[in-house]
């Protein structure tokens, strides 16, 4: 790609993000005080990070006596490519402390987070936008849809959607790595950073990858970070040094896994305090962790695209238990109670198909919905894609949804 080039796209970025905030505020509901109120304020690459570390935050509240409090100070992405590497945030804080500022990638808002309210409860749960990171290798561009969802009593949800597609003239193969550095407020005191533990129970548990950071013995505090692509996963308290080396876990905002161009290798399913590829938890303060223990979570995902190929990346963070939420029973065509806007259950399941989630899938479609109409990439089953969404909404999902109606449950 030529200089001009980069510059023409440089400056067209930066007028697409003047039409727009880059950060937007998506909740569970208008209540913080109702256990598993979550709120988050991501960016439009879906990175969020503390009031205190220059984005604009969190809250969630657990199920109990605690209250919501801000619960994470940082979760995001880099990215990989070769030698070539970016953290996906425009965070000034946040890129001096895990880069230095430095990053091998343009990184451009091409659209910026547009709001939805998909439940109608008068409060904006759902995020759409689009941004791409290109280098004079990589042509990337994300589509990303975020979704914030109160699941069950004191547990909520956050789904992000990325559909990934390669622009370049060349294949591509990348690498990204979601950091998850949770602060739990709840105990502690002024050291509320630094008394929280890590694990996973992900090893036969048919979950996909996940990993978790709770105060200690209390999973309604918990965070967990999962996704049914991941590959390797670590979790970490600062000081421990898995396997003896070569990288030692440290605070888990900082540069490490930048300057190692990925997971350090030692990190691999590593759990602090408890050893590679094995279920268990840290503890607040493992062998080998050093004042203050603090603790962070996250794993890597490996992509490898044909020119103009897409590919959908789907991780989520469950706030208030420690493994991944899964919803049952899954009727996939069962999308609410009744079909009248404003009503109690509008828009949320009830275990019955009729035709008020016809109507409704209806309604959603016609609105341009894409975080409920948005079901699949082609109508052929058996294709590559089918049920898969894409981002995209137009008559093949109008068709899928017809089938899955007809079909029943």
């Amino acid at each position: 790609m030529s200089q001009s080039s980069i510059c023409l796209r440089l400056a067209a970025g930066a007028l697409a993000a003047l039409s727009g905030t880059a950060t937007a505020q998506i909740a569970t509901g208008p209540n913080s005080a109702n256990d598993g109120y979550l709120r988050i304020v991501p960016d439009a690459y879906g990175a969020w990070s503390s009031t205190t570390f220059g984005g604009g935050g969190d809250m969630f509240n657990p199920a109990g006596a605690f209250g919501p409090l801000e619960a994470v100070f940082s979760s995001g992405f880099y990215l990989f490519a070769g030698a070539e590497r970016t953290l996906l945030t425009d965070i000034p804080d946040w890129q001096n402390a895990s880069t230095a500022g430095v990053s091998d990638f343009a990184r451009i808002i091409v659209a910026p987070n547009a709001l939805s309210d998909t439940n109608l409860d008068g409060v904006d749960d759902t995020a759409m936008s689009t941004f791409d990171a290109f280098s004079p290798n990589v042509n990337l561009r994300f589509q990303l849809t975020q979704h914030v969802e109160n699941v069950a009593a004191g547990v909520s949800v956050l789904t992000q959607t990325y559909v990934i597609t390669n622009q370049g003239a060349a294949a591509v193969e990348f690498t990204m790595v979601r950091n998850v550095d949770a602060d739990l407020p709840w105990t502690g005191g002024a050291n509320f950073f630094a008394d929280d533990e890590v694990g996973t129970s992900m090893h036969g548990a048919g979950l996909g990858t996940f990993v978790f950071q709770q105060e200690v013995g209390d999973g309604a505090t918990a965070i967990t970070f999962s996704s049914q692509q991941g590959n390797d996963y670590y979790a970490g308290k600062r000081g421990v040094n898995p396997g003896g080396g070569p990288v030692p876990f440290d605070y888990g905002s900082d540069t490490e896994i930048f300057d190692n161009n990925g997971i350090p290798s030692n990190w691999r399913n590593f759990v602090a305090g408890v050893g590679a590829g094995t279920n268990g938890v840290s503890g607040a303060a493992p062998v080998g962790s050093l004042s203050p223990q603090d603790g962070f979570i996250g794993m890597d995902f490996g992509f490898a695209l044909a020119s103009g190929a897409s590919t959908t990346l789907v991780v989520t963070h469950t706030f208030g238990q420690n493994t991944p939420f899964t919803a049952t029973p899954v009727c996939e065509p069962d999308l609410t109670t009744g079909a009248i806007p404003g009503q109690p259950g509008y828009g949320v399941p009830n275990g019955i198909l009729n035709n008020d989630d016809f109507f409704y899938y209806l309604a959603q479609f016609a609105a341009g919905n894409l975080a409920v109409a948005d079901l699949t990439t082609g109508a052929i089953p058996g294709q590559p894609g089918y049920g898969v969404p894409n981002g995209i909404l137009n008559n093949d999902d109008f068709f899928y949804y017809l089938a899955i109606f007809a079909a029943g449950c």
